[in-house]
């Protein structure tokens, strides 16, 4: 684990400034503190890309994370329904959203400075993912994963450095929870939204609410929490009926965690 942030220090020493593409999730929270650290507040910059398919309260742990590891943040918004790529939720969804994102991001570029993302090295290892080609296009940059770290060793560094997002579960954009050619709307995503809600409200940790496309929903929750889920059913049935979908169910297979068809911090 040592080897692994002195190798990630390193990386961003050789650098000089980066831009962070920014989450205020585990990944991006441990490459911004890492890098603040060793480059000095003024030397990076975080970039937070907000957009349809993002929860609100995503914005607001962003901002949060990004004041507890000192990192300047600049929230920017895109609109990606409108293209019929995203809008339609078609394979390559990711591939629109992340070059957006990385577009922006790239816009705060000065100097020889760079932007870099929390993508891991098993993520890395997987190859041809939509984000990574997106990344590649624009020449970002994934120092979490040129210096070998993985999740695992992700989540240790994060622990040791006291950030409040270190357990935190990987998240999602709303888009994933369609099925692909699904039209994705803001009513729809937001009735996604309010169940999950509701099933955090009540108790659960790692809540997805997955449309099947037959107007029904399926509640995905996580390891241990079956039990759980399944004693609040009626009330989540509830919620879902008033967002207008016609049944939940519980999904007995739990969710393992892990923007846009490719789960990530």
């Amino acid at each position: 684990m040592r080897e692994a942030e002195r190798a990630l220090r390193a990386w961003l020493a050789e650098r000089g400034q980066v831009v962070v593409a920014f989450s205020g999730g585990l990944d991006s929270a441990l490459l911004a503190s890492v890098a603040v650290e060793v480059l000095g507040r003024d030397a990076v910059v975080g970039v937070y890309v907000r957009h349809e398919a993002l929860p609100p309260e995503d914005e607001a742990r962003a901002v949060a994370v990004a004041g507890e590891v000192g990192l300047r943040l600049d929230v920017q918004r895109v609109e990606l329904l409108p293209d019929p790529v995203f809008g339609e939720n078609r394979p390559l969804r990711c591939l629109v959203c992340k070059r957006a994102m990385f577009s922006v991001a790239a816009l705060r570029l000065a100097g020889e400075g760079v932007v870099v993302d929390g993508t891991l090295a098993e993520e890395l290892a997987q190859g041809d993912r939509p984000g990574l080609r997106a990344a590649s296009q624009l020449g970002v940059r994934h120092p979490l994963a040129e210096a070998g770290i993985t999740k695992a060793v992700a989540r240790e560094l994060a622990r040791a450095r006291g950030l409040s997002v270190w357990s935190t579960p990987s998240g999602t954009c709303l888009a994933t929870r369609f099925p692909v050619g699904t039209t994705l709307t803001p009513a729809g995503m937001g009735g996604v939204l309010a169940v999950e809600r509701g099933a955090l409200a009540l108790g659960l940790r790692l809540v997805r609410a997955r449309a099947d496309g037959d107007g029904s929903l399926r509640l995905v929750v996580g390891t241990g929490e079956l039990e759980a889920a399944a004693r609040h059913a009626e009330a989540l049935r509830e919620v879902a009926c008033g967002e207008g979908f016609t049944a939940l169910r519980l999904d007995l297979t739990p969710h393992g965690g892990r923007c846009c068809g490719e789960e990530g911090a």
